[in-house]
């Protein structure tokens, strides 16, 4: 799957057979407002205790009933000016013919 929305897709199909998705927090609302998910048995996650509390109980999943935080972070794109002189305002530019190299 290549997104949340191909994931919601799916999750709602007949022949649903997954038993662990990986969605973003936004799409955990929707997910749970449509019946797609069923309630975590926490006894079966002793290292919940473990995730800072700060992710923990969020607003599209209060008490982390449906969903657990598995991740966190940032990624960006760092380039030398000298090298790279087209603005770069997508990841698209990776993938260029043109400036794998330079990357």
């Amino acid at each position: 799957m290549t997104s949340n929305e191909e994931m919601l897709v799916k999750l709602a199909s007949a022949d649903n057979i997954y038993d662990v998705c990986f969605p973003s927090d936004y799409i955990i609302e929707k997910l749970i407002a449509d019946d797609l998910l069923y309630p975590i048995n926490k006894a079966n996650i002793p290292n919940l205790k473990n995730i800072d509390p700060r992710f923990l109980d969020l607003s599209f999943d209060p008490g982390n009933t449906y969903s657990v935080p598995y991740m966190w972070g940032t990624v960006g794109i760092l380039y030398n000016k000298t090298m790279v002189t087209d603005p770069v305002d997508s990841w698209n530019i990776l993938w260029m013919r043109s400036t794998p190299a330079k990357f």
